[in-house]
């Protein structure tokens, strides 16, 4: 990972702070999407941190990230069915990286810094407005150039560590 590239801080950031590792062999892995297991397991770190605890590891001869998901649905942070182990190994949108990320923090922690935001493709009243509006009027995200959420597309590990470092209070909101 070149240090000068716009996500290094993040990345490190967020790295130090036990929330993201890389993907094996020293790599970080910037442009690669995010599956949902990967989404699932943040969102552990993210709740189990601020309650003071520790998302339990996996058991034998079972997928890395079970020990993650037993959590956040142990936690009341989402249902199986709302987020079931069939959908772990698929790319995660942007969408659902909001959805469930935004499960694993207190509303305290998302207080508004923006009294008056546009999101240009999602109307507040759509499904995931809410959330979306949320985290802009917070600062957390802004969206591409032209303040576009594009929430069905996939999200990459670069801009997931932007976003959880301000979402975790480790980076300034923009």
């Amino acid at each position: 990972m070149p240090a000068s590239a716009w996500y290094a801080e993040y990345a490190g950031t967020a790295a130090s702070a036990g929330l993201m590792n890389g993907t094996g062999s020293n790599r970080f892995s910037p442009s690669q999407t995010l599956s949902v297991a990967e989404v699932v397991t943040l969102a552990a770190r993210l709740c189990a941190g601020g309650a003071g605890e520790t998302v339990p590891a996996f058991g034998s001869g079972q997928p890395w990230y079970r020990g993650a998901y037993d959590y956040c649905v142990d936690s009341g942070l989402f249902t199986a069915a709302e987020v079931p182990l069939s959908a772990m190994n698929s790319p995660a949108t942007r969408f659902q990286m909001v959805d469930i990320l935004d499960r694993a923090v207190p509303d305290s922690e998302k207080a508004a810094i923006h009294s008056d935001v546009t999101v240009p493709d999602l109307a507040q009243s759509a499904p995931y407005g809410g959330v979306v509006y949320r985290w802009y009027r917070a600062g957390i995200t802004q969206g591409d150039q032209n303040g576009n959420f594009n929430g069905s597309s996939h999200i990459t590990r670069a801009e997931t560590a932007a976003i959880l470092c301000r979402l975790a209070g480790l980076a300034e909101r923009v």
